[in-house]
């Protein structure tokens, strides 16, 4: 049980990263035009991701003698990582489609990706808090259960990704100082 717990710990891990990824670009070279609303846009949104990162940098307690326990700080970590998502989504909506050509279809399909990841937290929260703690067969379950979400969470890049196929989002994004020093991967 420890070995799931501790896989399970690492793949949340993953998550966070993910939902923390925000790499830069290099800069452009001189005389290139910069869209300073785009950039200001980007700020906003890599803010708000950094600090969800921030939030979720903070794994729960596992301890496998504690069964109850380790059960209640993974649901309160699942509903800390809906929340930073629900934040990012939020801040997404309140800076308004990016001032880029296709912004909006970019946004559309990063809000998205967000909605499908907090699917994924909102399944994998129910199956934990359902779990049989008497049982530890169907604790188990349910910890493989999160973890395959978790899996499905670090494997995804997250909404800066879809932001980042449009290349003038990409560029803002490349930029804005609130993006640099955020890991890769979204």
């Amino acid at each position: 049980m420890t070995r799931r717990l501790l896989a399970g710990a690492f793949a949340a891990l993953g998550a966070a990263v993910t939902l923390a990824g925000c790499g830069s670009e290099p800069d452009a070279p001189a005389g290139d035009q910069v869209n300073a609303a785009a950039v200001s846009w980007a700020e906003q949104v890599c803010a708000s991701v950094g600090s969800g990162g921030d939030t979720l940098s903070e794994l729960p307690a596992f301890n496998p003698e504690q069964p109850d326990a380790t059960r209640d700080g993974l649901v309160t970590y699942l509903e800390s990582m809906s929340a930073a998502l629900s934040d990012v989504a939020d801040t997404i909506t309140a800076a308004g489609t990016p001032p880029v050509e296709g912004g909006g279809a970019t946004v559309e399909q990063a809000m998205e990706t967000i909605s499908t990841e907090r699917e994924a937290l909102e399944s994998a929260k129910t199956t934990l808090t359902k779990a049989e703690i008497t049982d530890e067969a169907s604790f188990q379950q349910a910890i493989s259960e999160v973890r395959t979400a978790f899996d499905e969470l670090s494997s995804a890049d997250g909404p800066l990704k879809d932001l980042k196929t449009n290349p003038e989002l990409n560029e803002a994004i490349g930029r804005a100082s609130a993006c640099q020093g955020l890991d890769t991967g979204a």
